[in-house]
């Protein structure tokens, strides 16, 4: 189980099946998602971002760095940090092009940068993006609609995975980038969450408490 707060969801999909529901309630738990994602349809460049700066715990700033991002979209406090952040950069000369599909590269190249991959790697071509990518099983479960572009549905399944993912960039205190070699997951690492195994035997809410049975007990 990953626990945050009052809130608890299974780390992998495998004991609840591989439902699109599910995939979608578990980032409302862990307060990535606040309303009702079209899984359908190809999800913009600024909704896919804010997304990805939630799962990687980046609050919002102040400012506004995009030219064609309203000062009154909500979004455009994350998408100035995600761009702080070195996650995106934009389209240049101060736009972003906010309502646009994304593509399946531009969301790799966020989500790997997320990841810490632009320290070590270049994310510079789609290629690579696309077979480092694979490699860390980003892809499991992402299929692509026409045009390349994802839909809200696949954003949820890579955003999911990347959470899951043991394989994303440290800086070292010697001042160096490393990969991660523990068994500490994204979640854990960018939200802050605990992992724990056994079966839930009560939840209680109130007392803000969850009783677990270790399930390697006799």
């Amino acid at each position: 189980l990953l626990i945050s707060s009052l809130t608890f969801v299974p780390v992998s999909f495998a004991s609840e099946g591989e439902t699109a529901s599910y995939k979608l309630d578990r980032l409302r738990a862990f307060d990535i998602l606040d309303y009702e994602l079209d899984t359908q349809s190809p999800i913009s460049r600024a909704d896919f971002t804010v997304l990805l700066a939630k799962a990687g715990n980046i609050p919002p700033m102040s400012e506004n760095l995009f030219d064609d991002v309203s000062d009154d979209d909500t979004r455009a406090g994350y998408l100035s940090a995600a761009k702080t952040a070195g996650i995106t950069s934009g389209y240049g000369n101060g736009t972003f092009l906010p309502d646009r599909s994304i593509t399946l590269a531009e969301a790799l190249k966020m989500s790997l940068s997320l990841l810490g991959y632009d320290k070590i790697i270049s994310l510079s071509s789609e290629s690579e993006c696309l077979s480092t990518a694979g490699s860390l099983k980003l892809l499991n479960g992402v299929s692509v609609s026409d045009g390349n572009t994802l839909t809200g549905g696949n954003a949820a399944v890579l955003i999911n995975n990347l959470l899951d993912s043991k394989k994303y960039v440290l800086f070292s205190s010697n001042g160096t980038y490393t990969l991660n070699t523990g068994e500490k997951t994204a979640a854990e690492e960018f939200l802050g969450l605990y992992r724990f195994q056994g079966e839930v035997l009560e939840v209680n809410k109130d007392k803000n408490r969850v009783l677990l049975r270790n399930t390697d007990d006799n």
